[in-house]
């Protein structure tokens, strides 16, 4: 063996895998279709081991991916029957003017969200209220005579129209290596009925695996 071994040429560079998969993405909409599906269920119609469905799940939760498990309600049996989109723009857009204000009108009572966006306003507050009295109350009180504040225009909504609450799964950029993006133009887990349909390919490679299950996981839900 000779004291000074040749050197190895340098390898390919590691591939870095894509953060989220095709599992992955049957899992998330198994839980957007209903949050409270046990983990036994997710795993059989996603075709992993339970075991593996649960580390998924925690993974999915420890990268940001899930960022939680909520509850839908119906706000006006609740007590909150209006429900409104108010557009308001401020004088200038001094950053820590638009912070504040944010921050300000996130706290008030029956705020369900406040966008800062773009064009001629900078946010849309979205809220609910008991009666328009309510609704006036906000708007004079808190909104139209906030500092800084010079215009609002209130929306009363009417009716939503639920779009689809899973996404699709995103292409490749435009010349990048499909291997670097398994999912990409894979078709996502489908719901149907409240079950989820994992994608053709993730059954195909993952089923082999799914004879030892080992420990019944818990089901992933709020108090996981």
């Amino acid at each position: 063996m000779p004291n000074n071994p040749r050197p190895l040429p340098p390898g390919p560079p590691p591939r870095t895998p894509s953060s989220v998969d095709e599992i992955d993405r049957a899992i998330v909409d198994a839980l957007v279709a209903d949050a409270r599906l046990p983990n036994i269920q997710i795993a059989r119609a996603v075709g992993i081991a339970e075991s593996t469905c649960i580390g998924r799940v925690r993974s999915l939760l420890s990268r940001g991916i899930l960022t939680g498990f909520t509850a839908r309600v119906n706000r006006a049996k609740l007590g909150y029957p209006i429900e409104a989109m108010i557009a308001v723009r401020l004088a200038g857009t001094d950053r820590r003017r638009v912070d504040e204000f944010g921050e300000h009108v996130s706290r008030l009572p029956g705020v369900l969200a406040a966008y800062n966006v773009s064009g001629a306003d900078d946010f849309l507050v979205h809220l609910v209220a008991q009666s328009p009295d309510t609704l006036r109350g906000v708007v004079l009180d808190h909104l139209s005579g906030h500092p800084g504040v010079v215009h609002v225009q209130t929306s009363l909504i009417f009716r939503t129209h639920e779009g689809r609450r899973s996404l699709p799964a995103p292409t490749s950029p435009a010349g990048a290596d499909p291997g670097d993006f398994p999912e990409a133009g894979m078709p996502p887990g489908r719901v149907s009925g409240g079950a989820v349909s994992a994608p053709p390919r993730c059954r195909r490679s993952c089923r082999a695996g799914t004879g030892g299950a080992g420990p019944r996981a818990t089901t992933p839900g709020p108090d996981s």
